[in-house]
């Protein structure tokens, strides 16, 4: 196994302009223009492991981590159960309810042009949260990208093809021929 302690797998800006680093291997830090603030496993966080995070339009920090800090050159520390955490008003929270959010890999947390959060699983398709309840779409591969075309399709490429999410919520495996309108 390669050592991925040194990746940094995301960078993203709040909106009160702090800049936000997802480690692998080392959880999340937030970096205020003068010092670092670091987020482990210790503060709330699933895993050390972070893989994406995104800010949502009441400006919670939404983190995505990996099931197991499979790098570790020791084997008796590779753990984390990986999942989805939400950090609000200093507090990290979990979502218990939702099996996939507490011991899988969270390969992706996109926001798209209405503020609604699409959080990505290895095995339990796509959730789309809008800010107060989350619905599953039943997208059968780890989905590792997901963008929002012109026309407010989401587009999601992942292990195994390509998906479409169209506005009406209909899952469409794309194929070589389309559809492409």
């Amino acid at each position: 196994n390669e050592d991925t302690k040194d990746w940094i797998t995301e960078i993203k800006e709040d909106f009160e302009e702090n800049i936000w680093f997802a480690r692998d291997g080392y959880g999340a830090c937030k970096y205020n223009g003068k010092s670092f603030i670091h987020y482990l496993t210790n503060d709330g966080l699933h895993s050390n492991n972070v893989t994406g995070i995104e800010i949502d339009k009441d400006g919670s920090i939404w983190f995505g981590t990996r099931v197991a800090e499979k790098d570790n050159p020791d084997p008796k520390k590779r753990i984390g159960k990986g999942g989805i955490n939400r950090l609000t008003n200093k507090i990290i929270r979990s979502f218990p309810e939702i099996e996939a959010f507490n011991k899988a890999d969270i390969p992706e947390i996109y926001k798209d042009n209405s503020g609604i959060l699409w959080i990505s699983t290895t095995s339990n398709g796509v959730y789309r949260f809008d800010g107060k309840e989350f619905k599953n779409y039943d997208v059968p591969i780890s989905i590792m990208s997901i963008v929002e075309d012109k026309n407010g399709n989401l587009w999601l490429g992942g292990a195994g093809g390509l998906y479409r999410i169209s506005l009406n919520g209909e899952v469409l495996n794309v194929f070589t021929n389309g559809p492409w309108k």
